[in-house]
């Protein structure tokens, strides 16, 4: 074991002390194991300083984005309503039969991605043990070796001995089968042999010719959807250790033995925290590979539990197509909130844009010369005030005509060039009137200055 240097522990105790420190360092690296303390009075230290860090939730947001690009996008999404402590990791870590599986980076608790297809295979297993029909358990062989792959020892019968003398069954697969595993094994191995276009023939044995292969679905670490649960601790405390420890003294297990409590730390499940469980079809995965996939874990989280002591009540969540349906409504309304502030966001950015670009814009307009500035103000404007400065020709600015003969001069040249369409219109139309006024006085402007005109 590798200890902390003094100043490290100094440090720690500093802002352990604030509630400042990272939960994931005080359940991995930083394990108080001071020398005879003889309560476990440093394992209530060790477990409070896991329960008082801090987590970041910035990773929540981008984990269900993430999710949610997948191929089987909503579709492979599930919701769990955590409705019993959940115990995880209890016997990992460097507090034994006391750790916690946190994420490294953010300490946000998570249920690892092997843990929940573990989960969603026991549902199913005890299934296919209930399953009466030798057929009906083929099938439902088949559609566990396809969303979870197997390997060579699924397929293998009978049991390896145990180190304490007993025995367990190779594959789980055979267990579940029971007597029926000859007829399953056969049938289905010549099934995916097929499938996989071997060569084989009945009298041969098919599942030794099945290479290993992976399974369609993938199963990704579930996180808590939207909001950090928290940490909360628990507290079990062991009887008749001598006992089951084999100690001879305590052979008859007497009420002598003093009981040795034990702190662990737990997700709670006071607030009924929501979390997000993520299944990705592969390539090879058949349209009914993830509603397999899905109807097999939502039946575990409920009936079976994960996580550790779930024979005890610990790690059992609620789990429906109604939770379902309200959290991607929740989700949704979250996406056009987003979508509106980032809209908002743009408008504010785009309006801040266009007044700097005018202030810089008035800036150098107003470095030129008056005739130069003239010029590129009338280029500026658009036909509507273009035809509006033309109307009022000889007004003042404040009447709605030209701002001084600068820029009479500039829409008279403007007239020759790029606005000759609009004034050919313009003059055929004024006949009679105000407009006719206009274009006699644009004429006398011209031959008060010698210009030709336009």
């Amino acid at each position: 074991m590798i200890c902390a240097t003094p100043k490290t522990r100094e440090f720690w105790g500093a802002v352990r002390g604030l509630h400042e420190h990272a939960r994931s360092l005080a359940a991995a690296k930083m394990i108080d194991f001071p020398d005879g303390d003889r309560d476990n009075g440093w394992r209530r230290r060790s477990c409070e300083a896991i329960r008082d860090g801090r987590a970041i939730t910035d990773k929540l947001g981008s984990w269900c984005a993430f999710c949610r690009s997948l191929p089987a996008r909503e579709g492979g999404l599930l919701f769990a309503r955590l409705r019993a402590p959940l115990a995880l990791n209890l016997a990992g870590g460097v507090l034994e039969n006391g750790g916690l599986s946190l994420d490294r980076n953010s300490g946000l608790p998570f249920i690892p991605g092997s843990s929940v297809k573990g989960c969603a295979r026991k549902a199913v297993l005890i299934r296919l043990r209930e399953e009466p029909d030798p057929e009906g358990k083929a099938k439902l062989v088949e559609q566990i070796a396809r969303v979870f792959g197997w390997s060579d020892g699924d397929w293998k019968d009978g049991r390896r001995p145990g180190a304490d003398g007993g025995a367990e069954y190779y594959s789980d697969l055979c267990y579940a089968c029971d007597r029926h595993w000859p007829y399953v094994r056969m049938a289905v191995a010549t099934r995916l042999a097929e499938r996989l276009t071997l060569n084989v023939t009945r009298s041969e044995r098919p599942w030794e010719r099945l290479p290993s292969a992976a399974g369609a679905i993938l199963f990704l670490p579930a996180y808590p959807f939207q909001k950090d649960p928290g940490i909360d601790l628990d507290i079990v405390t062991p009887h008749h250790m001598g006992y089951y420890q084999g100690d001879p003294e305590f052979a008859a297990a007497p009420d002598t033995e003093e009981p040795k409590p034990s702190i662990f730390p737990v997700v709670p499940c006071h607030a009924g925290p929501v979390f997000l469980f993520t299944l990705a079809p592969a390539a090879k995965a058949a349209p009914q590979d993830l509603a397999c996939a899905r109807e097999w874990l939502r039946e575990g989280l409920t009936l079976w539990g994960i996580g550790g002591k779930t024979s005890s009540g610990y790690g059992w969540f609620e789990a429906s197509e109604e939770l379902d349906r309200e959290q991607l409504v929740v989700l949704r309304e979250k996406d056009r909130a987003a979508q509106a502030a980032e809209a908002l966001r743009l408008a504010e950015e785009r309006r801040t844009r266009e007044e700097e670009e005018a202030r810089r814009r008035k800036a150098e307009l107003q470095s030129l010369p008056p005739d130069q500035r003239a010029r590129a103000e009338v280029q500026e404007w658009n036909d509507a005030l273009f035809r509006t400065r033309l109307e009022h020709f000889a007004n003042e600015r404040k009447k709605g005509g030209p701002a001084d003969d600068h820029q009479r001069m500039a829409i008279i040249e403007a007239l020759r060039g790029p606005r000759r369409t609009l004034w050919t219109e313009f003059r055929a139309a004024a006949t009679a009137g105000a407009a006719a006024k206009t274009v006699n006085l644009i004429y006398k402007f011209c031959k008060d200055r010698g210009l030709d005109k336009p």
